[in-house]
């Protein structure tokens, strides 16, 4: 895999920092945030933006994917029976946390998080070929189920301030995911 230019990953990150640290600006939803905002706090020009994403939910789930991209291949298998130990582990959880509070109506965002999270489930089981064989449902199904699992637990745990722990709310996925 080719490696990518400091100088790119420098600006994404200047990017992603300045769209989070926009949206956990009290009562700044996703809707409010501006591409030229994003730019003018990176002091990244809109030019520049639009050479690396489409519009600012490709720049939050991009990123978000490249937050994910940091586990490694063990976390990745740990987190389809402990998505909530492992999701501990990514970087700005607290601010992510709040941005999906503050914008739980957003439904184009919530459809963009539930894709990426979906195509995550399915990257992550190909890591493990004997249980994605095992399935006895379409992986792509089952990475649907899998991901809106996940999602609508997480919106619970964040709704009820995270009261119980994140080993608890692996248990519960795992009682759900059984039926």
């Amino acid at each position: 895999m080719k490696k990518e230019d400091l100088r790119v990953r420098r600006t994404r990150k200047l990017l992603f920092d300045s769209l989070i640290r926009l949206l956990n600006k009290p009562g700044m939803t996703f809707e409010d945030v501006t591409v030229q905002q994003i730019c003018e706090g990176a002091m990244v020009h809109r030019s520049t933006f639009y050479s690396h994403y489409t519009d600012k939910y490709d720049l939050f789930v991009r990123e978000l994917g490249r937050l994910d991209d940091a586990l490694n291949e063990i976390e990745r298998i740990e987190r389809l029976t402990k998505p909530f130990s492992i999701m501990q582990k990514l970087d700005y959880l607290e601010e992510l946390e709040h941005v999906f509070l503050a914008n739980q109506n957003d439904t184009y965002l919530g459809n963009r998080l539930q894709q990426s999270l979906k195509n995550n489930i399915e990257r992550d089981l190909t890591l493990l070929k004997e249980k994605a064989d095992k399935l006895d449902v379409p992986l792509e199904l089952y990475a649907e189920h899998h991901g809106s699992t996940v999602a609508t637990l997480h919106m619970w745990w964040l709704r009820q301030e995270k009261s119980i722990t994140a080993e608890e709310m692996d248990r519960y996925f795992e009682r759900l995911m059984r039926g």
